[in-house]
């Protein structure tokens, strides 16, 4: 959604939006040097896992062009923070997210409002935006799991992640156990990703009893089998053969 009153948002007003899109891209995944290693307690699947995106121009309505289009939208470094350092006290939150944004807009120079083209918004944005991340350190490492320097430190780079396999407990299968150096996925007290993931891993907003009870993490493998197998049952109800 594009922001089209920008400079009226700021003295008070309500903001105007204008729904752009569909922009289609092609995902193109694969999967290297595949290893399997099992011990006594537990068996290790490793590999390299590689992603990439092309722009599908057949797709997309031919008025709409990614590399030129520009869309405005609110900070979202302004708006990682803030999300990130809410927690479940209402005040704090409010201090906080307000000191937040003025902290940016005086030492960054920022705005509220930033316009990308939506190839930057989707894949350009500047290495410069995430190391001033590290500027801020995040002061509740037992909520978030991770500080933003790992998170920036990943983004990008190697990284291990832990998958329960389901063998033992069903109930958890293909839920992340660990990411990185991260051990503490289920005490995320917000919807913010971890550096590197890919972003339908988590939900983009979640109650305060859900924060409380913990987040259930999903690999995005799982949930494309979990959607293939679906679409492969429907096809099957209407009479077409099913191989497994």
């Amino acid at each position: 959604f594009d922001v089209l009153n920008p400079d009226e948002v700021l003295q008070g007003e309500h903001p105007r939006f204008r729904e752009r899109g569909p922009y289609v891209y092609n995902a193109h995944k694969k999967k290297l040097n595949v290893t399997f290693q099992e011990t006594e307690e537990d068996l290790m699947i490793s590999y390299l896992d590689f992603e990439y995106y092309t722009f599908n121009r057949e797709k997309t309505p031919a008025d709409l062009d990614p590399q030129t289009d520009v869309l405005t939208i609110a900070d979202p470094l302004l708006q990682t923070y803030e999300r990130a350092l809410r927690v479940p006290n209402p005040l704090i939150t409010m201090i906080t997210s307000k000191a937040i944004v003025k902290g940016c807009i005086e030492k960054f120079n920022r705005t509220i409002f930033r316009a990308y083209t939506v190839d930057d918004l989707l894949f350009g944005f500047a290495p410069d935006d995430f190391e001033k991340c590290t500027l801020f350190p995040l002061p509740f490492p037992g909520l978030l799991g991770n500080n933003t320097e790992d998170a920036v430190r990943q983004a990008g780079a190697t990284y291990n992640r832990t998958i329960y396999s389901g063998r033992d407990d069903k109930e958890k299968m293909w839920t992340y156990k660990s990411f990185g150096n991260d051990e503490y996925i289920n005490k995320y007290a917000a919807p913010m990703k971890v550096g590197g993931t890919a972003g339908d891993s988590f939900p983009l907003f979640l109650s305060d009893t859900q924060k409380r009870q913990g987040l259930d993490t999903w690999a995005p493998q799982a949930k494309r089998v979990m959607a293939d197998l679906n679409s492969a049952r429907a096809l099957n109800s209407a009479g077409s053969q099913l191989n497994t």
